[in-house]
């Protein structure tokens, strides 16, 4: 990646954001006899882009506009899109993202919404200069990020792909561009090229590039390690999708991100700081052991949802807790657990460049195993405790390396994210001590505690969402956070907020000590 040099002067400047993000993943006409494609994992690329610029940029809920799949019609883009690019003041900052099939037709670039069909395209796409472009030229705003997720090829063309209808014309995109300060375009590839979908990122690799950067956690992305800049990211999905697709997939077409920029300076899109937090409350007393410390996801499935279990062989869910229920759960979930544990092996050895040798699995009924110098990672099933007719699949995650040793894409190794980190407690635990520090914390920090003496369970519910909880007779603390993310990415946030509760010492193991 091109570094920018010292003297370059890096432009901030505070203001609202307002927000327009859009991923079509299914289309109104998508099903036969129709042939208007669909665009793999774009739901989940807008989804994930539009709670990371909520976070990232502070945005307001009422700012935030998010249209997926037949919310983004033909009507809201000339309508509601048209109205929010228009009415933006000299202050704000406007983000649109967009992850569909768009094409150059008649002198304009073009976008398909949910309800375009693919014999009227003329009539049933969007004119990206009429809705947007030329609305933001006639505002006052002056801050303006374009994403643009949609591939450069053909729809008939039969690679995969996501499937865009022709090239999008770079001279309009410029020409916006230099017509104002602090605008930028970033599009997902080249023209006559296809912006490709990774089943094992599951979104768009472009996209997927884009979300590590905006999070902070791409540091090739960053100049002077604390600056993302119109050009660092420009120059960091230039570079790091090519090497991406040349050295992690199999596929043989081209992909380089194309960027348009106002060069007369740089300016800051994010900054992100190693703040010296300070401790706003403190943890209970715990005898906490973080560098025992590990990843977990316990999922319950119904008996009758299992694969193998069939009413017509006279299958019937379990009425009460068994051995021979627990067994039967793990020879109906069998196959399921080998076949996942495989996949985790072939992604370790590809995202981590491991040889055979150095990576082993075994399986068993319903167990399994996958063991490297970099991780360990096992899968146990049997009978939900609580619900004789259900299920459950406890997998646990261990790292073996510090955090900073692992490479940026390593949560792409697990199909199945975990979504608890599980500190485990050494010594006595008394439910009621912990109990009153909790209260006790919950009117200082503004919190939400809540307690189950019968299940030995006391909970504290941040204001950001980060819960923490202990488990009494289990001995461990289990720290969540309101939506999925990777392991490393809650790992991180853990430390932080350990930080923040005057526990510096285990967020410096958590990040920094080998388990």
């Amino acid at each position: 990646m091109k570094k920018l040099e010292q003297h370059v002067e890096v432009v901030h400047i505070p203001c609202r954001t307002v927000a327009v993000v859009v991923g079509i993943e299914t289309y109104q006409y998508s099903k036969p006899p129709y042939s208007l494609m669909g665009v793999a994992y774009a739901e989940a690329d807008a989804r994930d882009v539009a709670a990371t610029l909520k976070t990232q940029f502070e945005i307001d809920d009422d700012d935030l506009h998010l249209w997926i799949n037949q919310d983004a019609t033909k009507s809201r883009f000339e309508n509601d899109l048209s109205y929010m690019a228009k009415s933006l003041g000299a202050n704000d900052r406007f983000i649109f993202y967009y992850a569909g099939h768009g094409f150059y037709a008649n002198s304009a670039n073009r976008l398909t919404v949910w309800d375009t069909h693919p014999t009227s395209l003329s009539t049933t796409t969007v004119c990206l200069r009429e809705v947007l472009l030329s609305k933001l030229k006639e505002s006052a705003c002056s801050q303006v990020l374009l994403f643009i997720d949609a591939c450069a090829v053909p729809l008939d063309e039969k690679t995969v792909g996501r499937d865009l209808l022709g090239e999008l014309n770079k001279n309009e995109f410029e020409e916006f561009i230099k017509s104002r300060d602090f605008q930028a375009l970033f599009i997902s590839c080249s023209p006559g090229e296809k912006s490709f979908p990774s089943k094992n990122l599951k979104h768009g690799i472009w996209t997927w590039h884009l979300l590590q950067a905006l999070n902070g956690l791409a540091s090739k992305a960053l100049t002077r390690d604390e600056w993302l800049t119109d050009v660092s990211l420009r120059d960091y999905l230039r570079g790091e999708v090519e090497k991406f697709i040349r050295e992690k997939t199999t596929l043989t077409g081209r992909q380089r991100p194309y960027a348009s920029i106002n060069a007369s300076h740089t300016f800051e899109i994010l900054r992100f700081v190693e703040e010296e937090t300070e401790a706003i409350a403190e943890l209970p007393e715990m005898k906490l052991c973080p560098e025992k410390t590990f990843f977990r996801n316990t999922e319950s499935r119904a008996f009758r949802d299992l694969p193998g279990f069939d009413k017509k062989l006279g299958h019937s869910p379990p009425k009460r807790h068994a051995q021979s229920a627990a067994n039967w759960a793990s020879r109906l979930l069998s196959e399921e657990i080998a076949s996942e544990s495989m996949e985790v092996y072939e992604n370790a050895k590809s995202v981590l460049s491991l040889r055979r040798k150095s990576i082993k699995r075994n399986v068993g009924e319903g167990d399994a195993d996958v063991n490297s110098d970099f991780f360990r990672m096992t899968w146990n099933t049997g009978q939900d405790p609580e619900d004789p007719g259900y299920a459950h699949i406890t997998r646990k995650l261990r790292l073996r390396v510090k955090p900073a040793e692992l490479p940026e894409n390593f949560d792409t190794i697990f199909p199945v994210e975990p979504d608890e980190l599980v500190i485990p407690i050494d010594g006595d635990l008394d439910f009621d001590s912990i109990a009153d520090s909790f209260e006790e914390l919950e009117e200082t920090i503004n919190a939400t505690f809540n307690e189950n003496e019968d299940e030995g369970r006391v909970s504290i519910r941040l204001e950001d969402g980060t819960t923490f909880t202990v488990l009494v007779e289990e001995h461990e603390l289990i720290v969540t956070v309101p939506r999925k993310q990777g392991c490393l990415a809650l790992l991180q946030h853990s430390a932080k907020t350990f930080a923040v509760l005057g526990s510096r010492d285990v967020a410096t193991i958590l990040l920094e000590n080998k388990r």
